[in-house]
């Protein structure tokens, strides 16, 4: 049942401009989760209580008519009840999504990037940033080269 006053205090949030974009899907799963509490209370329930009062269960012939009229009335509202939640969470779930659409992204403000920033060297390599821009490499290998028979004549 909590539900119902989290998502009231959603829609009113929303109302005064926290998502503004999510209200029509708030309101929408805020109606159908006060649609399937009436069905639980005015359909589900009086089902269960009449199916407490059906007597003693060592009366087997009684009970067996007794579930029989009453099990196909449940199960049908209890669809109907698990149809109205699923609908319901899909609405928040959708409301979700288009509050984070329309959110501001830092980079779309900053133009930073919006991922990690992953350190630029390798082992055994300088970090890229180190190297002035008219000097650093295009490529750098991860692993050194072997030395050649010509790398001691450079030297």
């Amino acid at each position: 049942m909590g539900a119902v006053p989290l998502l009231g205090l959603a829609v009113v949030l929303a109302w005064r401009g926290h998502g503004r974009s999510a209200l029509p899907w708030l309101i929408a799963a805020l109606v159908l989760y006060l649609v399937a509490f009436m069905v639980t209370s005015g359909v589900n329930v009086p089902l269960n209580d009449q199916l407490a009062r059906a007597g003693d269960p060592a009366h087997a012939g009684q009970l067996a008519a007794k579930r029989a009229d009453f099990e196909n009335k449940w199960v049908l509202w209890n669809v109907v009840r698990v149809l109205l939640h699923t609908a319901a969470f899909a609405c928040l779930a959708w409301a979700l999504y288009v509050y984070g659409a329309h959110q501001p992204h830092e980079s779309r403000h900053t133009g930073a990037s919006a991922r990690i920033p992953v350190p630029a060297f390798r082992s055994g390599h300088p970090p890229v940033a180190q190297h002035p821009q008219e000097t650093r490499p295009h490529y750098a290998p991860l692993v050194s080269p072997a030395p050649g028979p010509d790398d001691g004549a450079r030297a």
